[in-house]
């Protein structure tokens, strides 16, 4: 069985590859018009946007590993306060909804044919809502639901608000209130985004790359480098803390 040692963040390198094959065999007098032409780009600011696009996922996916370690804060710390905490929250939120814009950017620019599927599907994690929700449009949430528009608002309960942030509470305008749990909607966001992730580095071997022994190559590494993924779930240091916590506790009783 393969040890489970991969980040995300080494399959978001394989974007890289046609730029690298193309690096190799082009001058650099050349080289943004033969990267246009190996990916059918329609100018030079595509090419920097597919690159910019590598980078937000890497960036983004060491952010929210950290998430994954310490929710809205690091439980062995001294130092513990809703401002550190709102800030981890609001971090956390806007570094998914960034990743999510990056994934749609590469979508746009491989020309996926499931790019709207995959946007809407997006749009109904527990993640992205809560970060239009508490996060961005809080004073002005445009809400779609029941085939119909209304603007509603929302506030986030300080009193629930906690390391873990097993319970997120909103308030709307009419007093009904929705509770997230935060590793929950982590879990599901990585799920779906790693799901989105392979199949969109499928779609770049069959339709981009040309090579066929550059495709048979990565058919085989991604296989490989798939089953040496980390549940990211497993990286929850807080809880990992907590029941050493109690463990110690009940030791000394």
């Amino acid at each position: 069985m393969a040890e489970k040692v991969r980040h995300l963040s080494d399959l978001h390198y394989l974007f890289r590859i046609p730029i690298q094959v193309v690096s190799n065999s082009s001058s650099p007098s050349r080289l943004q018009l033969d990267l246009r032409q190996y990916f059918n780009f329609k100018n030079n600011n595509q090419i920097k946007h597919y690159e910019a696009c590598i980078n937000i996922l890497q960036d983004t996916d060491a952010a929210l590993i950290n998430a994954f370690k310490f929710q809205l804060c690091d439980m062995s710390s001294q130092s513990r306060s809703y401002e550190d905490m709102y800030l981890r929250l609001y971090g956390i939120l806007d570094t998914a909804f960034m990743q999510y814009g990056a994934y749609k950017r590469l979508r746009y620019l491989l020309k996926h044919p499931e790019m709207k599927d995959t946007e809407n599907q997006f749009d109904r994690l527990d993640l992205i809502q809560l970060r239009h929700k508490a996060g961005a449009h809080s004073m002005d949430y445009n809400d779609k639901g029941n085939h119909r528009e209304t603007r509603d608002s929302y506030r986030l309960v300080q009193h629930y608000l906690t390391a873990r942030g097993e319970r997120i509470c909103l308030v709307d305008s009419n007093e009904n209130w929705e509770e997230y749990n935060l590793m929950d909607c982590l879990v599901e966001f990585e799920k779906y985004t790693r799901d989105v992730l392979i199949n969109l580095l499928e779609h770049l071997r069959i339709n981009v790359i040309r090579s066929v022994k550059d495709r048979l190559w990565l058919e085989n590494y991604l296989k490989e480098m798939c089953e040496e993924l980390i549940d990211y779930s497993t990286l929850d240091q807080n809880t990992r803390f907590w029941h050493n916590l109690i463990k110690n506790f009940k030791k000394e009783i």
